[in-house]
């Protein structure tokens, strides 16, 4: 397999798993909302989002988000080690042929 092979492929895990964690991260307040209407109209919104901010489901949710998001991380750093060895090894052909 290539370099530019290897690249490719890790910016493609990257790509998918920054998709994931900013679908979560975007879907936060959405999620909230709907959980909170579930609870229905007898509570007010504060109380109600209070409510899903206490439940353990939600804590799920934002450790799930989180997850995503250093994973997402994670991805992304492979990909630029690609990149800089990719670089090291061009700086080094450049001083060799010089």
């Amino acid at each position: 397999m290539t370099n530019s092979d290897l690249y490719f492929n890790a910016a493609r895990a990257w790509a998918t798993a920054d998709g994931h964690a900013r679908k979560l991260e975007a879907m936060k307040e959405p999620e909230l909302a709907k959980r909170a209407k579930e609870l229905g109209a007898e509570l007010s919104v504060a109380a109600a989002e209070r409510e899903v901010k206490a439940s353990p489901e939600w804590h799920q949710y934002i450790a799930a988000m989180v997850e995503a998001r250093t994973l997402a991380n994670t991805e992304k750093a492979e990909m630029e080690t690609l990149l800089m060895k990719h670089e090291e090894a061009m700086g080094r052909s450049r001083v060799q042929a010089a």
